[in-house]
């Protein structure tokens, strides 16, 4: 079975067409002398979590029975999040606009089941704005942060659908590894593809990282931290010195996260 006859499947592909290129660059909080909130650091990891499964490529992978079914239940439980989670100043006079729900085949089928992330949809299919926050800035952003326990479900949806499609990415690379095993070998006259001489060249993210965890190594302060690093967008335009956004959980408390950004590291 493929993952295209599933509800969620086309949910969470009809919102990723209509972000693609229009979300505005995440924006790292300024320091400041009180220390973020709970609230502003789960924004600030479901908005990584949430670029991350949008940039992630379509895949048509068949699937098993059990497979389609687990895949169509964690897309079904990411877009009720995410229906919930729909910025009410965006949808207004989009809710209940039957008319326009006829005009688009996938935003039909959506608000069938998801009517606000439909309404969503048809909000940015008629606006002309280039750029949008996707969920860190609560005036501004398509989303925003639910309380209590819908909040804590949304995250575990998120992170949920962000393993399932890891999954997929996985069973596409197993395939591809197994097709390219039956390509014709090189010929010997055929010239060899370059090797990189620079180590750092080859894996600049990795050497970086290498030095970060070194360093936590040597001042250990016996407490287990909780770390969750994203290399930057911009990192490609220098691959000698990659930037890196890294949240680390504080000492005091795990509820609690402190931030760093890395521009350069000797």
């Amino acid at each position: 079975m493929l993952p295209t006859e599933s509800l969620g499947w086309i949910g969470f592909q009809a919102l990723k067409v209509r972000l693609v290129g229009r979300l505005a660059p995440f924006a790292s909080r300024k320091a400041s002398v009180d220390r973020p909130t709970r609230i502003q650091n789960d924004a600030d990891l479901l908005d990584c979590d949430l670029r991350d499964i949008l940039k992630t490529a379509t895949l048509d992978v068949d699937l098993s029975v059990e497979e389609y079914h687990d895949l169509h239940q964690r897309a079904h439980g990411l877009l009720v999040s995410l229906d919930h989670m729909v910025n009410e100043e965006f949808i207004g006079g989009y809710e209940d606009d039957d008319n326009s729900l006829g005009d688009s085949h996938d935003i039909a089928k959506v608000g069938s089941v998801y009517p606000r992330l439909a309404a969503l949809m048809l909000f940015l299919d008629a606006s002309n704005h280039s750029q949008f926050d996707l969920l860190s800035d609560p005036s501004s952003s398509l989303f925003t942060l639910p309380s209590g326990a819908i909040r804590n479900q949304a995250i575990s949806q998120i992170a949920a659908w962000k393993a399932a499609l890891q999954r997929l990415i996985a069973r596409s690379d197993q395939s591809q590894s197994r097709h390219d095993a039956f390509r014709p070998q090189m010929r010997p006259d055929e010239p060899k593809p370059k090797l990189h001489q620079n180590t750092v060249m080859q894996n600049p993210v990795g050497i970086v990282m290498d030095a970060i965890f070194k360093e936590f190594q040597q001042v250990n302060c016996g407490m287990t931290h909780e770390i969750k690093l994203r290399v930057l967008d911009e990192s490609h335009t220098d691959s000698s010195r990659p930037k890196i956004e890294m949240l680390m959980s504080c000492c005091q408390s795990g509820c609690d996260w402190q931030e760093a950004v890395c521009d350069s590291i000797q």
